[in-house]
């Protein structure tokens, strides 16, 4: 039990009683709001995207690292783009390397 003062008149008064007994106004004792954890569900495309990034960056890795390349850099940027900044970065990055990778072998 707390003792909080009055609006009205400024008396000490219990934060659990429903009137100050001095004045009669009403207390008022706020609650505090406890902010309620709200979940989003990944949706079934955005597994998909993410699924199909990984698998054209890691076979720009080992064939074609120049077309896979390209191909798990634009999934990596549209993963980046829809929320998944970790799953994009490192799309991205693997993505880059294999087309360096590809340009330093081939030209």
């Amino acid at each position: 039990m707390a003792l909080i003062y009055c609006s009205e008149c400024g008396h000490q008064v219990s934060d659990k009683a429903p009137a100050c007994p001095n004045c009669g106004a009403p207390i008022f004792v706020p609650t505090p709001v406890v902010p309620e954890y709200v979940h989003h569900k990944e949706e079934s495309g955005s597994t998909a995207l993410i699924v199909l990034g990984y698998v054209f960056s890691a076979l720009s890795l080992l064939i074609f690292p120049f077309i896979f390349g390209i191909i798990g850099l634009i999934f990596g940027i549209i993963n980046a783009v829809r929320g998944n900044s970790g799953h994009g970065a490192v799309q991205i990055f693997i993505s880059v390397i294999s087309i360096i990778w590809a340009i330093l072998i081939y030209f």
